[in-house]
């Protein structure tokens, strides 16, 4: 504990000394990778070196706070921030609040200094991101190779390095009262112990390497996207490969549709939903899934998921009633979840896998309503760029982030991404709804930049 809060001093002092830049290097590339540290533990609680990097740009987040209230987007999460504090009241968990404050703190301070950030000098946040995704084709190699050989993967969970980029305390109980889907041989997760978030975590990413393909015209990052998307496809996650086959056609023809050049981006767009199908058939039939998956269909494999999931819900409407305004507090569905659970005979230690429920067991109504109403604002912000085609450069900023954006939105109504995502994704869906809000075209949101 001592450790850690050193650490923890030493991220609020590091304004003092180490430029804006640096910080970011913390809380974005970092994130990647997360670096856990021995013995840096604090009540339980494990801060990565990448949430330290966060927390160390305060002084963003003060400079900030009038980008943060007068923009839609952040003014709502802001709210949500707020009825989170106000929870831990009536919670009777509250380090799961604290965390679930802090991180929801980190995107926000992340957003004003990259908003403040581009308008001093736009090339440190672009190198940023070419970093990020060099060490995100890290994990799609890892995902791949793990997937190959599912040895190799439990060697690396079993392994002492594994606690450097995964949560100790996850590591801890993993093979115990954790269990979760890398353990399946037919499933692979890299540096997350869940493919479902890896192969959402590699979209997101996939669409980061697209973006810079098309601001800075760096072609090789065409290729590292595709290379991305077919890790996702690796990760074994059912919902990843329906949701590639769905988005990755819509994002393209979107471009398409924005291109002047309409002809060479439709030969473009065909040969990338080419070469990702292709590459994705190669990889099942090197995993041997091929055949499972052309006489299963992937619907089909999904029912025992998705009835499991039925169920949880119908515990989230029933528990509405006893406390419609306030929620259940933060620990207050673990509290009382597993006596459901019991009686339905399913795992006591689901969580409500969907957003909404989730959000107002943790933060009442007030917190459930301003989900929808982010969701609403990110894509009017998103879509408002589209309409002007003469800027493919706004065009492609808002093709990434809504991209990245509906990944988590939909996936969220089946696990526990949240509105932003789980701590990995965090840093770059903060930095692609900083983006769209420096490009734009909200007078107000200009103003104060």
């Amino acid at each position: 504990m001592i450790v850690a809060l050193a650490l923890v001093a030493f991220s609020i002092a590091t304004p003092l000394f180490a430029m804006r830049r640096w910080r970011l290097f913390f809380a974005i590339p970092a994130s990647v990778l997360q670096l856990y540290l021995p013995g840096a533990g604090i009540g339980g609680f494990m801060p990565p070196l990448a949430l330290l990097g966060g927390l160390a740009l305060w002084p963003e987040f003060i400079r900030g706070i009038r980008i943060l209230v007068k923009w839609p987007p952040t003014f709502i999460l802001v709210i949500i921030l707020l009825t989170y504090i106000v929870s831990l009241l009536w919670s009777v968990d509250i380090r799961m609040g604290m965390r679930a404050i802090i991180y929801l703190w980190v995107f926000l301070a992340i957003f004003a200094a990259i908003v403040l950030q581009l308008r001093r000098n736009e090339r440190v946040v672009w190198n940023l991101l070419n970093i990020t995704v060099l060490l995100a084709i890290m994990e799609a190699v890892l995902v791949i190779a793990f997937r190959i050989s599912p040895d190799l993967e439990m060697v690396f969970l079993h392994s002492d390095l594994a606690r450097l980029f995964i949560n100790p305390n996850v590591i801890d109980v993993l093979f115990t009262d954790g269990q979760n889907n890398v353990l399946d041989p037919a499933k692979a997760g890299g540096f997350f112990t869940n493919g479902n978030v890896a192969g959402a975590y590699l979209w997101i990413m996939a669409m980061v390497s697209f973006l810079l393909g098309e601001w800075k015209r760096l072609r090789l990052m065409y290729l590292s996207s595709v290379f991305l998307l077919v890790a996702a496809l690796s990760t074994g996650s059912k919902v990843v490969i329906l949701l590639i086959a769905v988005l990755t056609p819509v994002v393209f023809m979107t471009i398409f549709w924005h291109s002047r050049k309409r002809a060479p981006a439709f030969v473009i767009m065909i040969l990338m939903i080419g070469l990702v199908s292709s590459l994705g058939i190669l990889a099942s039939l090197l995993f041997g899934d091929y055949h499972d998956i052309a006489q299963t269909s992937l619907l089909q494999k999904s029912d025992s998921a998705f009835d499991i999931r039925i169920q949880i819900w119908q515990y989230g409407i029933q528990a509405f009633p006893n406390s419609p305004i306030l929620g259940q507090g933060f620990g207050g569905w673990q509290q009382e979840y597993p006596r459901y659970a019991e009686f339905v005979g399913i795992s006591k230690n689901y969580p409500p896998h969907n957003t909404w429920i989730y959000l107002w067991s943790q933060g009442g109504l007030l917190a459930a309503l301003m989900g929808v109403g982010f969701v609403l604002s990110v894509v009017i912000c998103g879509v408002r760029n589209l309409t002007h085609r003469t800027h493919m450069k706004s065009v492609s900023i808002s093709v990434a982030m809504l991209a990245a954006y509906c990944w988590v939105f939909v996936h969220g109504m089946g696990t526990n991404f949240g509105l932003i995502g789980e701590e990995h994704m965090v840093p770059v869906l903060a930095v692609l709804l900083a983006l769209v809000c420096a490009a734009n075209g909200n007078r107000k949101a200009r103003q104060v930049i």
